[in-house]
């Protein structure tokens, strides 16, 4: 295997985090995104990308322009080797100063999107979850609404699929997100349909928010997946 050229690296700090939870369980993140922030083309994998089956982007990207670009090049490559793409929208704040760059990202349109419903109607501009619907539909195939304790819409390209919610008490809703996104595409890389995708990815951001932190343990998240099995 040659070995990759790393003379471009630079050298910086590791990315930091604080996150602040108020009781009603909702989070304000303060992030300096570090080394991260330099993320460029340099860093694709372009035989890794390739191979696999989905492209899942994050919409925190769009901030940085060297990540920005190397985002929307690794769609482009994954279109061009079958590749099945996905983006999420990450958090309102990216899609209120930053649309226009997210739409690059999305380019013509992806396989899937992620965002919750301030987010949906945001990037559509829309005040209601109806119209968001319809112009989500015309920036990705498919897509995923989380409405947090409503649980999710999911729209499989052709339907409208109601996620039930998975009654919990909430105390920290960091990588609720990330977590339904993971969990819903692990499921459809296993050849489930989109109504036990969207269960599985309910069951599993439910169970996360439960507690502090965005990571579950393993044993619960084995627990909850043999439940979906």
């Amino acid at each position: 295997m040659a070995t990759r050229d790393t003379s471009f690296l630079d050298d910086g700090d590791t990315g930091r985090c604080v996150v602040l939870v108020t009781p009603d369980s909702d989070r304000t993140m303060c992030t300096y995104l570090g080394i991260s922030g330099n993320l460029s083309l340099h860093e694709l994998d372009q035989e890794a990308l390739a191979a696999s089956k989905w492209f899942y982007t994050e919409g925190y990207l769009v901030t940085s322009d060297t990540a920005r670009v190397a985002a929307i090049e690794a769609r482009k490559l994954a279109e061009r080797s079958g590749v099945k793409t996905a983006l999420s929208l990450s958090d309102p704040n990216m899609v209120k100063f930053f649309k226009d760059g997210l739409k690059e990202m999305i380019g013509e349109r992806v396989d899937m999107v992620f965002a919750n419903e301030e987010e949906a109607m945001g990037m559509a501009e829309a005040d209601n979850l109806d119209d968001a619907v319809a112009y989500l539909k015309t920036i990705a195939r498919e897509f995923a609404i989380t409405r947090g304790p409503k649980g999710a819409l999911v729209w499989d390209g052709e339907q409208a699929i109601d996620i039930d919610p998975v009654p919990v008490k909430p105390v920290d809703t960091v990588g609720a997100g990330d977590m339904f996104a993971g969990a819903f595409l692990y499921g459809l890389t296993q050849g489930w349909s989109h109504q036990r995708a969207g269960d599985l990815a309910a069951a599993a951001s439910a169970k996360l928010v439960t507690s502090l932190g965005p990571r579950s343990a393993k044993e619960e998240s084995l627990a909850i997946l043999k439940q979906h099995a």
